[in-house]
Formats: C-alpha cells, structure tokens, sequence
C-alpha cells in the first residue's frame, strides 16, 4: 500500500511539474492553478498501466480510458477558461512517468500461495 501511495505521489508531482513548465511557455501571460492537470497526469498514467497489461486492467479497458481522456479533453475545449496546455501536460507527464515508474506484477506459476 505504500508503495502505491509512493508511485502516485510520484506521478502527481511530476505531472505538476511538467504542468507547470509546459503552461509557463505557451501561455506567458496567465497563471494556472487548480488540480485538474494533475488529475490529467493520473489518466494519463492510467493509459500506461492499461497499455501495459494489454488493454485491460482492473475492469478498465483500453477503449473506457481512451474514451475518458477524449471526454476529459472535449470537456476543456469546450470551456472557458481552462488551461488546456496544464492538462496537454499532465496528461503527457503522467503518461511518461508512470513508462518509467509502472513494473506489471509477475506471478510465480508454481508459487501455491
């Protein structure tokens, strides 16, 4: 368990920062804030771990979560007001960092317990 709170704070700081740089050099003259591009770092780690065990993982398939990141991405297009370079990030960084942190478990096949 604490290894998974481990990863995922991992993954969320990343994504931050990744957010950060990202919106900093597209859009100059405006602030972000919120935590939505570090929601979006954690769907796109969830794409990668999905990826990652052949499209299905823990009842998600690779269609829902490409289905949510679309959701996810019109809901901000059609908005006003949102940073849509932080969530372009995050969900890039989550993506990136979760390739580098996510090892697929492996079970002993001989293993009785």
């Amino acid at each position: 368990m604490q290894n998974t709170l481990r990863r995922c704070s991992g993954i969320l700081l990343t994504a931050r920062s990744i957010i950060s740089i990202r919106s900093f050099v597209d859009t100059r003259s405006s602030v972000s804030a919120g935590a939505s591009g570090a929601i979006f770092g954690l769907v796109g780690a969830l794409v990668w771990i999905v990826i990652a065990n052949r499209g299905f993982y823990e009842g998600i398939s690779r269609q829902q979560a490409v289905f949510m990141v679309i959701l996810m991405i019109y809901y901000g297009v059609s908005t006003q007001g949102v940073d849509n370079w932080a969530h372009g990030g995050g969900l890039v960084g989550g993506f990136v960092i979760s390739i580098v942190l996510y090892r697929k478990k492996r079970y002993n096949k001989y293993n009785i317990n």
